[in-house]
């Protein structure tokens, strides 16, 4: 386990709803804590862009993140709807989030509101004997925020952080964004993404540099959700309505239903003695 984060095994359902029952002060449509759920309990939080590309050195690698960008925002139009495309122009973090949410390799992390939506995410993978525990990664905002701008020497302007993160050499400030105007699945996977001024970092990495870390705050905290309790999280999640049916809106996503509600009934016919 990653010590460096304050992390906790759940043993359970009930377990988990306890610990994060506690973590929603404040206005519901602005949480405090973000949340992103991972397969595997040892992956770091690496952007898709730099799994593809570890090699690379930060010029090149930036050089690279240009050119797919132009290549994306040329053809955008063919398959999105003006709303989605307006005023976005050269706004590099804009057109990545666009980017990141329809499966182009971005240097952003996605992230929700929602520890349930975060929770699908740890869970919904292999239950078999070559699975993996999962994990959800928790960050408070407003503390990240907060050092953000004391790092920054003030706070977030677009242009001042766009041209950071153009620099290979800048120093790593993580900030968490949504994007306006939003579409169907971000709405209900209550989505948000993390951007780093350093492209070839972790976002771990990063935030653990920027954010302080103590038991009392939980600025940032790592939730392990053991193999074994997967496929009853699952279970649960159904029940409360959080599938691959209501967060990707649309064929592809009945069919990763209907792919595990077929997991889940193998495998309690499998547990049944």
């Amino acid at each position: 386990m990653d010590d460096s984060w304050n992390t906790c095994v759940v043993e359970n359902w009930k377990d988990f709803v306890s610990l994060v029952d506690g973590s929603h002060p404040g206005k519901p449509w602005k949480a405090e804590f973000v949340y992103r759920g991972q397969d595997d309990a040892g992956w770091a939080l690496r952007p898709t862009i730099l799994r593809y590309t570890e090699n690379v050195t930060a010029e090149a690698l930036i050089e690279i993140e240009r050119e797919l960008q132009e290549v994306f925002a040329a053809q955008a139009n063919l398959h999105l709807p003006s709303y989605m495309l307006r005023q976005r122009g050269d706004r590099p973090f804009d057109w990545w989030m666009v980017m990141r949410h329809f499966g182009a390799p971005t240097r952003l992390l996605d992230w929700t509101r929602s520890p349930y939506v975060a929770a699908y995410f740890a869970v919904q993978g292999s239950w078999n004997d070559e699975g993996t525990d999962g994990a959800i990664w928790q960050v408070n905002c407003p503390c990240l925020e907060q050092e953000a701008d004391r790092r920054s020497g003030g706070a977030y302007e677009y242009s001042t952080f766009a041209k950071r993160c153009r620099d290979p050499d800048a120093e790593p400030i993580v900030r968490i964004r949504t994007m306006s105007p939003q579409f169907d699945r971000l709405v209900v996977q209550q989505g948000l993404c993390s951007c780093c001024t350093q492209v070839k970092m972790d976002h771990d990495i990063a935030i653990q540099t920027t954010l302080p870390n103590d038991a009392e705050s939980m600025a940032r905290r790592k939730v392990v959700i053991p193999l074994k309790q997967k496929p009853e999280f699952m279970r649960r999640l159904i029940v409360m309505n959080i599938t691959a049916n209501s967060l990707f809106p649309g064929a592809d996503g009945l069919g990763r239903f209907i792919d595990q509600l077929a997991k889940v009934e193998l495998q309690r016919q499998t547990a049944t003695p």
